[in-house]
């Protein structure tokens, strides 16, 4: 299946916010010249009346079974690539490779002339005196991955009706590209894009009241948020820091009554009814 999104009438038009911005000029920071390694600067973005559709392409495949009626059970694959995605370049990156983006009219950095003395003190460009990041199609996203759902019921006459449930999903790659000459990067099984995923409940219900309890489980992820980095954790002196973060588990209740009124349902959700601690995800910073 393929699909798109346009671009909003705010991301189109010609809408721009000033403001501020800090950062480390590559051109100004080095072994001589100190002066842009903390700087600021006068900062432009917003909208882009030249922008496109995001564009996706997805791919899905599903098996049903249902033996019984009181039993189902799915298994689904997905394959979704978003390309052409809007957002905004990295300042960082611009700063690094003036050349790539020089014609690029959604990543504009103005620099003043670079003076006689700034550069035989070591600078090797004027000081920068507007940062121009407007949005533009920039990012690429990639995910595909896997999702299971068990779902059962059990009629116990008088005594109400059950409905059993677990739902697990399978992230097998989280793949994203900052820009299109950049390599996508692969997140899944990092700090914030866990692979794993699952939920099992159990609910009963009898006329209009309904009570439920399930479990949350998220698998282990790793200590870094970027594979592509080196843990920096490790590099301030805390390599015993750079592991895998445990995985997390929460019991969860529920209930509710609907015999008020019509189209009325009172709700009660404990969520971690037991306290559970989450595992200690190290960051630096």
């Amino acid at each position: 299946a393929t699909g798109f999104r346009a671009p909003t009438l705010i991301e189109n038009s010609t809408q721009i916010a000033k403001a501020y911005v800090p950062f480390q000029d590559p051109e100004r920071c080095n072994d001589k010249f100190k002066q842009g390694c903390d700087t600021w600067s006068a900062y432009e973005s917003g909208s882009n009346p030249g922008l496109q559709p995001e564009t996706a392409k997805s791919h899905t495949l599903g098996i049903v079974w249902e033996p019984t009626s009181w039993f189902i059970s799915k298994l689904d694959y997905w394959n979704i690539k978003r390309s052409d995605e809007i957002g905004t370049y990295d300042l960082t990156t611009v700063l690094r490779n003036p050349t790539r983006f020089q014609n690029d009219p959604a990543a504009v950095i103005t620099r003043d002339p670079l003076s006689a003395a700034d550069k035989a003190a070591g600078a090797t460009a004027g000081e920068v005196s507007l940062v121009r990041l407007l949005l533009t199609n920039v990012a690429m996203t990639q995910v595909r991955g896997l999702d299971l759902e068990l779902r059962g019921s059990t009629n116990m006459g008088e005594y109400g009706k059950l409905t059993e449930w677990f739902n697990a999903a399978y992230t097998h790659s989280y793949k994203y590209a900052p820009s299109r000459d950049d390599a996508a990067i692969e997140y899944a099984g990092s700090l914030y894009t866990p692979r794993f995923t699952a939920n099992l409940g159990l609910g009963w219900s009898k006329a209009a009241w309904g009570m439920s309890a399930d479990v949350d489980h998220v698998g282990q992820v790793d200590a870094r948020s970027d594979f592509t980095k080196p843990c920096t954790l490790e590099v301030e002196g805390y390599p015993e820091l750079c592991t895998t973060v445990g995985s997390f588990t929460t019991v969860n209740f529920g209930a509710s009554y609907s015999g008020f009124a019509k189209d009325l349902t009172l709700r009660l959700a404990v969520r971690n009814a037991f306290n559970a601690k989450p595992p200690f995800a190290p960051s630096s910073g």
